[in-house]
Parts: structure tokens; C-alpha cells; sequence
């Protein structure tokens, strides 16, 4: 039976619809490289990982308050070596926050700066691990997960200053102890602070993101704990996150 011309217009709208749509949806399809990226930036001719291995700073002040953690930081970049934007996805201390950014403006306001295979503006995370170590002995190892699966990333950056310090650093063992009776106990401020020291260290922890969610939302703060639900979202795409949506109507 042949078709009308009105079922023919519909059918063709209802086509070109469907078409569009999947052009819509592979244009706004992110790119991404699932290896170490830091080679796809490159400053002064190298990559952007040893650029910074070699100019970012330890300062003492952060160093005597016996702050460590694994500072993550992305770089948002075109394809023309463009810097769109350089902010902290994990942060250890805020002054380390600053001379990260600063750096990264300097390089590719100062420096001769380029970027390989980019087809889009494309956000890079790059990862820096902060630690201290005793008179030129073994530095201080905490513990930090694999990477799973999160796109983008580089190795990490380990950057160790020695001195001498009254009394040692605490285990990742003895942060995490008292965490649970805390929580159990509805001790959520306290709770908090050691959940924050170990993010601070291993920032791809989702359980303990996930944990530290839920206490802030617990005291009401909805502000900090929506930033964690953000951050199991879109940056370890954790599917841990949909056991947060009712606190945000999702």
C-alpha cells in the first residue's frame, strides 16, 4: 500500500530527526586517551610531566604541618596549545593549590607550548604525589590505588622533601582506625577530618569519598557533600554516586 505525502513528511522529519541526533551525540562524544597523556602536552620542546617535575615547589611551611596527599590538577587545553583553564581536582594544601595553577599560566604564557592529536578542547589530570623522608633516607610511602579506568590521566609527579621532624607521620592504618567508630558514634566532624587525610592521600578511593559524603550531608553541609558526589560522578565514574541521588533529587 504506497504512503501518503502527509505519512511521507512525517516519516522523512522523523529520519532526519533520528540522523541529527546521532550527529549531535558524536560531536559532543569526549575524547579521550586511556594511557599517560602527560607526553601530548609538551613545553619547551618537553613533556608537560617533567616541565613541572622540575619546577613546581615543596614549600617547608607545608611541609612542617606534615601535609601529604596526592594533589590532582587538570589542565584544560585546544588543540592549539590554548590554555583554557588549570584548576585542583584533589587538593593537599592550598598554597600547593597556587604554585601548581601558577606554574602551569607561566609555561604556557612564557614558554613555547604544543599539543599532539587533539581534535577538541580536551581536559588533561595530572597527578602529583607529595610526601616527606627523613635525613635523605626512603620517603614516607603511603598508600595510593590503581587508577581505574579514569581518562586523561598522567603518572603521577613525586616530588620528597627531607627534614627533620618532631615525631613522625601517621600510618594509613592508624588514619583509618578510628573512622568507623567515629561515624558510628555520629562524631561526623571528627570523622571528616580523617576521612580528609585520606583522600588527601589516595584519591581514588571511592568508599571513602563515598563516606565522607555521607557525613556532611549528616551535618547538613549539602554544598560539600554535593562536591563529592560530583567528584565520584564525573571524575572516578563511580556508580557509587547514584546511592547519593535522593540527597539531590536526581
Amino acid at each position: 500500500m504506497p504512503l501518503d505525502t502527509s505519512t511521507m513528511k512525517n516519516l522523512t522529519f522523523l529520519i532526519l530527526a533520528i540522523f541529527s541526533s546521532l550527529l549531535l551525540t558524536h560531536a559532543q562524544e569526549p575524547y579521550y586517551f586511556s594511557n599517560d597523556t602527560s607526553h601530548f602536552i609538551k613545553v619547551d620542546g618537553e613533556d608537560i610531566r617533567a616541565y613541572l617535575a622540575k619546577n613546581l615547589s615543596y614549600p617547608i611551611s607545608v611541609a612542617k604541618s606534615k601535609r601529604i596527599g596526592t594533589m590532582i590538577g587538570c589542565v584544560r587545553v585546544t588543540p592549539n596549545a590554548e590554555l583554557v583553564d588549570v584548576f585542583v581536582v584533589n587538593s593537599v594544601a592550598s598554597s600547593l593549590d597556587a604554585i601548581f595553577i601558577s606554574t602551569l599560566k607561566h609555561a604556557f604564557k612564557k614558554r613555547q607550548t604544543s599539543v599532539n592529536e587533539l581534535r577538541d578542547t580536551t581536559d588533561f589530570f595530572i597527578q602529583v604525589k607529595y610526601t616527606l623522608g627523613k635525613e635523605r633516607g626512603d620517603p614516607y610511602d603511603f598508600h595510593v590505588e590503581p587508577n581505574k579506568g579514569i581518562y586523561n590521566l598522567s603518572k603521577e609527579i613525586i616530588l620528597v622533601l627531607y627534614i627533620p621532624v618532631a615525631g613522625w607521620l601517621m600510618s594509613d592504618e592508624e588514619v583509618f582506625t578510628p573512622i568507623n567508630s567515629l561515624y558510628q558514634a555520629g562524631n561526623y566532624k571528627k570523622c571528616i577530618h580523617y576521612l580528609d587525610e585520606l583522600i588527601r592521600r589516595n584519591p581514588f578511593n571511592e568508599d571513602i569519598v563515598f563516606m565522607r559524603a555521607n557525613a556532611y550531608a549528616r551535618l547538613g553541609k549539602m554544598k560539600e557533600a554535593k562536591a563529592d558526589y560530583n567528584y565520584l560522578r564525573y571524575f572516578l565514574r563511580s556508580a557509587k554516586h547514584e546511592r547519593l541521588d535522593t540527597l539531590f533529587d536526581m
